[in-house]
């Protein structure tokens, strides 16, 4: 029992750890060029994601485990208000399953999650666009979490490019193969929904 209310504790005072950190980082965010602020916003949404674990941990019974449906949709929430500018003509559907994880998993997941929102949001539709819509699915399939993100923008097509890796999706590159030993497919589909659909399985 000693342990158990120790390390509440510890996840209590991460979790003030980390909001301190994001409100220097937002204090400084107020005095640089809008730009710059695009950046250290970015920066502010990752450790949140990592702060909303320790979060939900210190006040959960189970203080090992994190269950994705409550995590990710809380996640969601804050995303869609930190968006507000990107996000207030999306129709979203959320459809995650009550899985349990462990923290790491948890944390990986939700790193995964900001950086495929926020790109979406970012920059899959373009400004004309006036369906915006943005599917989210998290599901066991045979003993593997699959994790899946797509939309119906119409960025790409309209620009004849093909789907950029940039920083945000080498880095949910890295986290899903190195963190979570799964594997990334990043691809357009024209059948079912029009644009890009990302999907990480592990």
């Amino acid at each position: 029992q000693e342990k158990e209310v120790l390390l509440a504790e510890i996840h209590h005072r991460v979790k003030n750890n980390l909001q301190i950190m994001s409100s220097l980082i937002n204090i400084k965010a107020r005095t640089i060029d809008l730009a710059s602020k695009g950046v250290l916003d970015d920066v502010v949404n990752r450790i949140y994601a990592l702060g909303l674990i320790y979060e939900r941990l210190y006040k959960s019974e189970d203080l090992r485990n994190v269950n994705l449906n409550d995590y990710l949709n809380e996640q969601f929430s804050l995303l869609f208000t930190t968006l507000s500018n990107h996000a207030s003509e999306v129709k979203a559907e959320i459809d995650v399953e009550p899985v349990w994880v462990d923290v790491e998993t948890a944390m990986n997941i939700g790193l995964i999650n900001n950086e495929l929102l926020t790109n979406v949001m970012k920059y899959a539709f373009t400004p004309d666009q006036s369906d915006r819509r943005l599917w989210v699915r998290l599901y066991q399939q045979a003993g593997i979490l699959i994790f899946e993100v797509s939309d119906n923008g119409l960025s790409l097509a309209k620009s004849g490019k093909d789907i950029n890796f940039s920083f945000g999706l080498r880095f949910v590159e890295q986290v899903v193969k190195d963190k979570l030993n799964g594997t990334l497919e990043v691809y357009r589909s024209e059948e079912r929904r029009v644009g890009k659909e990302c999907r990480s399985r592990w």
